[in-house]
């Protein structure tokens, strides 16, 4: 054997067995948290990561989220610790107090993005926040009532339609004149817009592979170019083809105020990242308008499935938005006023958050105090919670939207008329979220940066829709996958997103 190849042997050696010992070291420190109640891992190669990411996962990932107390012990791959986090203060630390410490780990979906906001940190990334934050200003948000479309499609009675489709489109042409000025899709008539369909079909894909997040993980610690792990992402054909599409018509069609102020930040950028200010204007155009479109069509869909099952609820929604005029144009300031809409908007958030999965890593040794005192298996009690370096955070959006320690023993009953008289438990409570005493838009300095944004077009969406249609489910069964955000199919096998709903115009009796 030559020289250089026994030099490279070593050299690879000496590196995984550093790489284990740094890991012995963590499950090691990370002892104390043994104790903590949990769910059993399904193994140690894959701890709880394979059946909490599964394709449909969300009764798991809310038996993880109710069934446990604020702090959840999990296993993440090869059983690395992580917890589940839901305790107020504790959250208070992880996405403010101490956000430097415990920092996101969303690197695979940088390679699929490139340098935007969700993968920028520290004052790169808030200087991108800073000039992101007029295209999600009051001012943008005034006039963006959508046209009435077409109605003749439902002029002779119900009609079984996909409701995804149309809220998908009504979600892209929204965000393209109040946050872009420009007009994706007119919604006058029926056509695939290949920039909408790449979007709706990133999510499903990416869905398939999310189980494997930890590669990426494990290539951003190893110092992996960026530039490589998007090359390699690129070479998956749907994914690449879905890049394509999406980043040319994000750059091509872009506002021209908002991509000069993009250009502007893109050059401030490190070079390490072998990215041209022209890639970072694209990935940031690309990541507003998919986080946009996706999550908020997702969100309206749900709302109206449900309302669907809440007849009752539908009735009196449609009261309030008919005697109101809401549907013809109200202002800001008049729609944010209308309390049931309110009400149901708000408690359709809490309930069904579109992507509840935020991880963290803690980068330090620290403890997490938390606002009630937790119970350990051997009946001990733990008023804080050490976090040895490495330990993985998975925030509890659920958990906090869901707790019955705040909310009430009805927590996870759909009731929109519990926001009429929020408990003292939650109102005392002090939430970190940035919207309404809830996780669904996170809190700190990576919060939705467009949470507003996203309100008002739900808003909007639904008033001209209950004022003129009636909803209904159908016999057909809708299950709803997790992926980066949640989205319905037909049935548990259904790979198409769709969610099919019997559509008529509501005739006053």
């Amino acid at each position: 054997m030559s020289y250089s190849l026994l030099l490279l042997s070593g050299t690879v050696i000496a590196t995984l067995l550093w790489r284990m010992s740094v890991y012995v070291r963590l499950l090691i420190a990370s002892s104390p948290l043994s104790l903590l109640p949990g769910p059993p891992r399904e193994s140690f190669w894959n701890g709880n990561m394979k059946q909490y990411l599964a394709r449909h996962a969300e009764d798991y990932q809310r038996h993880v989220a109710v069934d446990f107390g604020p702090v959840v012990k999990m296993s993440a791959y090869l059983g690395r610790p992580l917890l589940y986090v839901s305790d107020p203060r504790a959250l208070h630390n992880i996405l403010i107090k101490e956000e430097h410490i415990f920092q996101e780990q969303e690197v695979f979906v940088s390679c699929v993005f490139g340098p935007s906001l969700l993968a920028t940190s520290g004052q790169h990334h808030g200087k991108q926040r800073r000039l992101l934050n007029p295209v999600f200003s009051i001012n943008h948000m005034r006039h963006i009532y959508p046209q009435r479309g077409d109605h003749c499609r439902v002029q002779e009675g119900p009609r079984e339609l996909d409701i995804l489709y149309w809220m998908g489109r009504a979600s892209l042409e929204l965000i393209g004149q109040a946050g872009l000025g420009h007009s994706f899709d007119p919604l006058i008539e029926d056509r695939e817009d290949p920039y909408g369909q790449a979007i709706k079909a990133l999510i499903p894909n990416y869905g398939r592979v999310l189980h494997l997040r930890w590669l990426a993980v494990l290539a951003d610690k190893w110092n992996v170019p960026k530039w490589l792990q998007r090359a390699v992402v690129q070479v998956f054909p749907a994914d690449s083809a879905a890049r394509r599409l999406m980043h040319k018509r994000a750059f091509e069609k872009g506002d021209a105020e908002v991509v000069s102020k993009l250009e502007r930040c893109a050059r401030t950028r490190s070079r390490r990242e072998r990215a041209t200010p022209e890639e970072e204007v694209i990935a940031q155009l690309s990541t507003l308008i998919f986080a946009s479109m996706d999550t908020t069509s997702n969100t309206l869909s749900r709302m109206l499935q449900t309302l669907a099952e809440h007849t009752d609820v539908q009735d009196k929604l449609r009261q309030e938005l008919l005697e109101t005029g809401a549907a013809h144009g109200m202002s800001y300031e008049q729609l944010n006023q209308l309390p049931y809409l309110d009400a149901v908007c708000r408690e359709s958030l809490r309930l069904h958050p579109a992507g509840g999965n935020r991880f963290r890593m803690a980068v330090a040794d620290t403890v997490l105090p938390l606002s009630q005192p937790v119970a350990t298996l051997n009946g001990e009690v733990m008023s804080e919670i050490p976090v040895p370096k490495g330990t993985g955070i998975l925030i509890g959006v659920m958990g906090s939207n869901m707790s019955k320690t705040f909310w009430g023993e009805d927590a996870l009953e759909w009731k929109p008329e519990r926001w009429f008289s929020l408990p003292s438990a939650l109102t005392d409570a002090r939430i970190p979220g940035v919207y309404s005493n809830l996780l669904t838009f996170i809190g700190g300095k990576k919060s939705c940066i467009g949470f507003k944004f996203a309100e008002m077009e739900i808003k909007v969406v639904i008033a001209v829709l209950v004022s003129a249609f009636t909803f209904e489910s159908t016999n057909k069964p809708i299950s709803w996958a997790t992926a980066i955000n949640m989205y319905p199919a037909v049935g548990k096998d259904g790979i198409k997103p769709e969610l099919p709903l019997r559509v008529a115009l509501y005739k006053p009796a």
